[in-house]
């Protein structure tokens, strides 16, 4: 069972139309774009350009935090071919030319933080040295707050990426970023049973699914790798993008024409103008009719008085946002109408699970939402 994300924009609920609000979570979402467009795999500036168009539009992602990603992989290195990173002491890198570089020549690679580079973080050093650190982020959210904590991880490759040299504090460098070979993106040895930072385990051995993958990750969903019965494994555990927190997607052969509904119902405050949502559906019972922001018209409906209500869906949740100044949002706020999978069994409530995520009053004010509840129904 997957979680439904109706994503609210709180803001001034007014007639005017309200600026665009900065982007707050860059880091996860480059983080997103580069375990899905690894750099050294772009054929051209402009397939890199596509694919990370493809991976915010499959991710939900829209407004200023899509803007300043497409700008920033405008100017990135990937896909062009006698470029490199400039690095020069105290500044940022700048993506030019391979004989106009008067600093350190930095290679790209996704293991250095380069296929946005330098979008954050990653900055030269002030000796004019290339990154040699990993950055990841963890994005968590407890009653309606998003926090996301980023960590800097140890990196041996020289400049911060495998460059088929073996360079002083390397333990291995094959000029990949395979990460089940041996040699890691971080040019540690994997399988050799002694941990080195930021391997989190090492068992001698490079079979995965055995407590310590070939990675050198502890086996489970969040680690990166796919391994079964996993269908995907984004690196995270989050509901909220294309790969659910268990790293399964049930499959499903949706019949076209069927018409399974069901109803999001909200219950607490009655002075609730914005709201987000997190709906649980069993993807394998059930499909919707679409994909990202594509959704027809008519999937969702009996939408008492919303002025807004923007579906997204990720083919096992459906991210949405859903506000009105001139009612409050109870009772039932929507129905989906999905598409039944081919062999499976009705849909029943406890197929479902709804969390209240965020709300917020007609005038942009919080309300807790601990304070709310919401529920699924079904014929």
């Amino acid at each position: 069972m997957r979680i439904v994300s109706l994503v609210m924009i709180v803001g001034a609920l007014c007639t005017r139309v309200a600026e665009a609000a900065p982007c707050t979570d860059l880091a996860t979402i480059r983080q997103n774009v580069e375990g899905a467009c690894p750099c050294a795999g772009q054929s051209s500036p402009k397939a890199y350009k596509q694919c990370v168009k493809t991976k915010l539009k499959a991710d939900g992602v829209k407004g200023s935090c899509k803007k300043q990603m497409m700008m920033t992989a405008g100017k990135s290195i990937c896909g062009k071919s006698g470029f490199v990173v400039c690095c020069t002491a105290g500044k940022k890198g700048k993506v030019v030319k391979s004989a106009k570089c008067k600093g350190t020549a930095c290679t790209s690679g996704p293991g250095g933080g380069f296929s946005l580079f330098p979008l954050t973080g990653a900055d030269c050093s002030a000796a004019g040295d290339c990154p040699t650190t990993t950055t990841t982020s963890t994005t968590t959210t407890t009653l309606g707050e998003t926090t996301t904590t980023t960590t800097t991880l140890p990196n041996l490759c020289s400049g911060g990426f495998p460059n088929g040299s073996m360079d002083a504090g390397e333990e291995c460098d094959d000029n990949n970023l395979n990460p089940v070979d041996g040699c890691t993106a971080e040019c540690t040895i994997c399988g050799n049973q002694t941990i080195t930072p930021p391997e989190q385990c090492d068992d001698g051995n490079l079979v995965s699914g055995d407590g310590c993958d070939a990675n050198c990750r502890p086996t489970g969903c969040g680690n990166n790798l796919v391994v079964a019965p996993e269908t995907c494994d984004d690196g995270n555990t989050s509901d909220a993008d294309s790969c659910p927190s268990d790293c399964i997607i049930d499959p499903c052969t949706p019949m076209s024409g069927t018409d399974a509904p069901a109803s999001v119902t909200v219950a607490g405050s009655d002075n609730i103008g914005a709201i987000t949502l997190l709906v649980d559906y069993p993807e394998g019972k059930v499909s919707i009719l679409g994909s990202g922001t594509s959704i027809p018209i008519g999937v969702i409906t009996d939408t008492p008085g919303l002025s807004s209500v923007t579906p997204n869906d990720y083919d096992h949740a459906l991210q949405a946002f859903a506000q009105d100044s001139s009612s409050t949002l109870l009772g039932v706020l929507f129905k989906i109408h999905f598409e039944t999978c081919e062999g499976a069994s009705a849909i029943v409530a406890n197929d479902f699970s709804c969390t209240v995520i965020d709300a917020a009053d007609p005038t942009g004010s919080v309300i807790p939402a601990s304070s709310l509840t919401c529920a699924v129904t079904v014929p």
